[in-house]
C-alpha cells in the first residue's frame, strides 16, 4: 500500500463512520447505538492496521505525504471528514448523556417508590399485628 492508497482508504473509512453515525437518527435505542459503535470500532481498527503497514514500508510517510499536492488534497478531505465525525460524536455523546440522565431519574423514582411501598407494607403489617 502506498500513501495515496492509504489516504483514499482512510477517506472511505471516515465516510463510512459518518454514514453509520448519521443513520442513528434523533432517538436511537441503546442496541442501535451499540451496533454502530461496534461497526465504527471495526473500521477504526482497519484504519490503524493500514497506517501501521504503511509505517513499516515507508517510515515518515506523514511528512512526505504533506509535500505532494495530490496527497495534500486527500489529507484536507480526511481532516474535514474527521471534523464532521467529531461533531457527530459530540451529538452522540450528548444523546447518551440525556438517555443516562433519564435512566437515572427512572431508577431514582423506582427506588423511592419501592421504599415508600415497603414502609406502607411494614406500617400496615405492624397495625394488623397490634
Amino acid at each position: 500500500m502506498d500513501m495515496r492508497e492509504h489516504l483514499k482508504t482512510t477517506r472511505r473509512a471516515l465516510t463510512d463512520i459518518a454514514r453509520h453515525t448519521a443513520s442513528l437518527g434523533d432517538d436511537p435505542a441503546f442496541d442501535e447505538i451499540e451496533s454502530v459503535l461496534k461497526r465504527r470500532d471495526a473500521i477504526i481498527c482497519r484504519m490503524k492496521t493500514s497506517a501501521a503497514e504503511l509505517d513499516g514500508v515507508f517510515p515518515g510517510w506523514h511528512n512526505a505525504s504533506s509535500l505532494e499536492p495530490a496527497s495534500r488534497t486527500l489529507i484536507e478531505e480526511n481532516a474535514s471528514l474527521l471534523r464532521l465525525v467529531a461533531e457527530m460524536d459530540g451529538r452522540l455523546a450528548r444523546l447518551l448523556e440525556t438517555k443516562k440522565a433519564g435512566i437515572k431519574t427512572q431508577l431514582s423514582f423506582a427506588y423511592s417508590a419501592s421504599r415508600a411501598t415497603s414502609a406502607y407494607i411494614l406500617h400496615n403489617a405492624f397495625r394488623a399485628a397490634v
